[in-house]
């Protein structure tokens, strides 16, 4: 799921996971795919498997191999984000690296609530505006979060299509 979160960029991580399927030959893949179905994720580890597969050259098993190459939605899903990594070259903002893990739920409910985690939980991190609120009206964040998560990303959309159409011309 971090995999996914970074827009699929990390090469590290797909080293990481090429080195876990080499070194062990013996995975229970029928777990793996247990694990990742009841956290709605299925998707997301096809991907990731289709990325070291074609990136690092791992030989997946072959039934695992024939499972995502039958899938045509893992297909479609790891052309687009392949596209999107090469046309980027690999430097994804941040609006792009969050609108990844919902395209790869196994479910729209799943995506939802993927949705509403991200509106009510802002990282210190990454919006420390939102966190310059004096220490007492911390019980407003509840409430202020959404307005001011959909705020901040409409505008660092907005500044991202003008940024490229000047690019284009």
């Amino acid at each position: 799921i971090h995999f996914a979160k970074d827009g699929w960029a990390s090469l590290k991580t797909m080293l990481d996971l090429s080195k876990i399927i080499e070194k062990n030959p013996k995975i229970q893949w029928h777990i793996v795919e247990s694990i990742a179905r009841q956290f709605k994720s299925f998707y997301i580890l096809k991907i990731a498997l289709c990325f070291v597969k074609d990136f690092t050259g791992t030989q997946l098993p072959d039934h695992i191999s024939s499972m995502l190459t039958r899938c045509k939605k893992t297909q479609k899903l790891y052309n687009i984000f392949c596209t999107r990594l090469f046309t980027s070259h690999f430097e994804l903002d941040l609006i792009t690296w969050y609108e990844t893990i919902p395209k790869c739920l196994d479910s729209k409910m799943a995506s939802l609530r993927f949705y509403l985690w991200f509106l009510t939980h802002p990282s210190p991190a990454l919006h420390p505006t939102l966190f310059r609120l004096p220490e007492r009206l911390y019980w407003l964040l509840p409430v202020i979060t959404p307005f001011y998560m959909i705020y901040r990303y409409k505008v660092l959309t907005y500044f991202k299509g003008l940024t490229r159409q000047n690019s284009q011309t």
